[in-house]
């Protein structure tokens, strides 16, 4: 928990199991009847949000109480470390909306096609990653990486990147792409690390 009283175990296809760290005393369990997906830890230390599948809901750590329900319609929603936001897409051409768990109100909409990548654990920022396809060839010939800004709606980082690229996640708040070398173009090999909390590359 982030108050470090409590652990979470969150157990394959099962309830998240909370456990007392001075006393060893196992709490309460909670979660979704098909299992957790992810875990979010609001800074109170009080509470916890959990998402699984469709379902986000909001439980009191103390008795295991649940304290509120919200419903998404997309099939994969993501949800920030704090459990402050979620971010939902509906289709591949629709933005990705972000919400609030705990009444689904609507926080802001970006109008990106990429796919969620990363999300910055307190939700201000996004890191989303785009294949680009030749409509000639139909192959893909790069990808397009931005990290957004949720609060102003808008991109504070956008490159392209030469394909083959892989993004990859760092622990903490970074990620590297990757540019591979290719025979057939004399690509370099080339890493370039992005600070997600900062909205930036180094």
């Amino acid at each position: 928990s982030a108050d470090g009283r409590r652990i979470l175990v969150n157990l394959p296809s099962g309830p998240v199991r909370v456990i007392d760290i001075a006393t060893g005393r196992h709490i309460a369990e909670l979660g979704e009847p098909g299992g957790v997906d992810e875990i979010g830890l609001p800074p109170d230390g009080r509470t916890i949000v959990t998402q699984g599948g469709k379902s986000f809901r909001g439980w009191d750590l103390a008795t295991g109480a649940p304290l509120w329900s919200t419903q998404t319609r997309a099939d994969y929603p993501s949800m920030s470390g704090d459990g402050r936001r979620f971010f939902e897409r509906l289709s591949d051409e629709a933005d990705i909306v972000v919400r609030e768990p705990d009444t689904g109100a609507k926080i802001a909409s970006l109008p990106t096609k990429g796919w969620i990548r990363k999300i910055s654990t307190d939700g201000r920022r996004v890191l989303t990653a785009e294949r680009i396809i030749d409509p000639e060839s139909n192959k893909i010939v790069g990808n397009i990486v931005e990290v957004w800004d949720v609060d102003r709606m808008q991109a504070s980082y956008s490159a392209r990147y030469s394909d083959p690229s892989i993004l990859h996640n760092l622990p903490g708040d970074r990620s590297a792409v990757f540019e591979l070398p290719t025979e057939e173009t004399d690509q370099q090999a080339r890493m370039t690390m992005i600070v997600l909390s900062e909205g930036r590359r180094l």
